[in-house]
């Protein structure tokens, strides 16, 4: 048999012939030999690929060795890596992974640990490190709250925006004792307008449901921060404090604000728990309320927004059933209440067929009511945006998200009309649940949470039909959003309240400097059992533990 000289390798040429001539090789050995050579120092495609037979009977194709040479760069890639190397290349950089990670959260935190390790200690290389178990089967609802009490970002030329931190809780102390608790500032901040300075005036609810917190952190305040997060201090040279607007307990259950053409201040205040809403008006520079205004007989039962129109009148959404937390009954029902020259409008508008948790509020171009549905706190519908116009006996609804094929939007608390074909929506992600109801208010433990997600800003366009809806804040920035404002120069601005006022009233990280809360909440939406959370909360305390700022402590409060 004449031996098949395509199968030489093609080093041959650089060899004298006398090498591999007929006459000296007549097997030409060394032109097949040589291409074992050829193909590991340059490469040739081989003619077929090999398949092993393993002990345990199945098939492996051994791919061609150019193939596996040109596939080396993969193997560093976490991404693109086979499986059985993982744990490998996690070793290269010293990470160790949990027993029930998924493959697709090795591969995640991998990727980016390089970038976490340079973070470490800071809020976002937290959120990193947690962000392996948001996509566990499980999925819990995990937010940090630091104290970052308002946090504001400009839209940027890709339709994102970066929200930064402007202003973060505080405690001050007395000069003679640091132990004694004076001022609070920004600790649970509800509500936020903007004045004609581009100032920022907030509504800081303070803390709540506790004895043993002294009465000053306890009472409502009303600050006035510059948008670079100052705030203005008495001229005490001997113990300088931040110098609030307001501050006292005339207001109980503050739940918005606006600033009207004469640079008032306005405060809504849904009241006592038996339900007594007013509202506040504030000179700029006095300590106390210059008019109130109660609603003897028809009244709104617990108000949760406000706006102002056009022509100076204020239009209160009313959830129409109190306390917060309580399911809607038949006794009340969602308003909208007209309120010009110091009284009310009657008839308020009926919104009882058009929604059903009624969250926030803004108007529109033309005059028109925006409206925030949350829907059933105990079902899974995604909330939803109604329009209201017409007048309180002809009422006309449109909505708005009709036709959206995925509707991310679970709690919305702040609305931002932007333009005739958008609107900015901020979510808090997070509904409430309910208690018990038994005679004399709520009792009994918290039924779980029907949905829970991260809070985010979404931008709706409404010029497609369908309409259009895109998150645009990329990073996980918000705890518990209240309230969302667009300022003089463009800028969204967000207060955070931090800690749920639903939590536990027994811990409250924002009362003491270098402690963080981190809150993880379940949801019925994706069911576990008790020992899932259990083994969850426990992995996700270890991380916390290595991975936390040295001088800090933490709480975790879990639902």
């Amino acid at each position: 048999m004449k031996p098949d000289t395509t199968q030489l390798s093609d080093y041959l040429q650089y060899l004298p012939e006398v090498l591999w001539s007929r006459e000296r090789d007549p097997t030409f050995f060394l032109g097949r030999m040589l291409r074992v050579f050829e193909k590991i120092l340059t490469g040739i495609p081989d003619e077929n690929q090999i398949i092993q037979t393993l002990p345990s009977g199945q098939k492996r194709v051994i791919e061609p060795l150019e193939q596996t040479i040109n596939n080396l760069p993969n193997l560093f890639n976490p991404w693109l890596t086979p499986s059985i190397f993982l744990e490998w290349l996690a070793s290269w950089v010293a990470l160790e992974f949990g027993e029930e990670w998924s493959e697709f959260q090795k591969r995640k935190l991998t990727s980016e640990i390089m970038r976490v390790y340079q973070q470490r200690g800071t809020k976002r290389s937290l959120y990193t490190y947690l962000g392996i178990y948001a996509s566990s089967k499980a999925r819990p609802r995990i937010a940090i709250d630091d104290g970052e009490a308002i946090v504001a970002g400009r839209l940027l030329s890709n339709d994102l925006v970066q929200l930064h931190g402007v202003a973060y809780s505080q405690v001050f102390s007395s000069a003679g004792d640091k132990q004694d608790p004076i001022l609070g500032v920004l600790l649970h901040p509800v509500a936020i307008a903007v004045d004609r300075q581009n100032n920022y005036i907030v509504v800081d609810q303070g803390i709540e449901r506790r004895d043993n917190v002294p009465q000053e952190l306890k009472k409502v305040a009303i600050w006035r921060l510059s948008s670079a997060g100052e705030i203005e201090y008495t001229t005490d040279p001997v113990n300088p404090l931040p110098k609030p607007v307001y501050r006292g307990n005339d207001i109980h259950k503050p739940t918005a604000i606006v600033v009207d053409d004469q640079g008032k201040y306005i405060v809504l205040d849904a009241g006592r728990s038996d339900g007594e809403p007013a509202i506040y008006y504030f000179e700029p520079d006095k300590a106390r309320p210059s008019t109130v205004i109660r609603f003897p007989g028809l009244k709104p039962i617990y108000p949760v927004d406000m706006a102002l129109d056009k022509d100076g009148r204020l239009i209160i959404l009313d959830r129409g059933v109190y306390p917060q937390g309580a399911r809607p009954t038949s006794n009340g029902f969602p308003m909208l209440w007209i309120v010009t020259g110091g009284e009310i409008v009657a008839p308020p508008y009926d919104l009882r067929n058009y929604v059903v948790e009624p969250t926030a509020l803004t108007i529109d171009a033309e005059g028109r009511y925006i409206v925030a549905d949350a829907r059933d706190q105990f079902g899974q519908e995604p909330a939803r945006l109604v329009r209201i116009e017409g007048t309180a006996e002809d009422v006309r609804s449109t909505s708005l998200l009709d036709g959206l094929d995925q509707n991310p939007l679970v709690f919305p608390t702040g609305l931002v009309y932007e333009s005739p074909n958008s609107l900015l929506v901020c979510d808090s992600g997070l509904r409430w649940g309910f208690r018990e109801m038994e005679e004399g208010g709520i009792t009994g433990e918290r039924s779980n949470r029907s949905m829970a997600e991260p809070a985010a800003i979404y931008r709706i366009g409404l010029s497609e039909t369908p309409p259009t809806i895109h998150k645009i804040t990329p990073e996980q920035k918000l705890a518990t959003p209240t309230k969302m404002v667009m300022d003089r120069q463009g800028r969204l601005v967000i207060t955070d309240q931090g800690k749920p006022i639903q939590g536990d009233p027994e811990i409250n990280w924002r009362e003491r400097p270098h402690e963080f809360g981190v809150m993880v909440h379940f949801s019925q939406k994706r069911s576990t059992s008790p020992s899932e959370r259990e083994k969850l909360r426990r992995e996700i305390t270890k991380v916390i533990q290595q991975h936390k700022p040295g001088h800090s402590l933490w709480h975790l409060e879990s639902e």
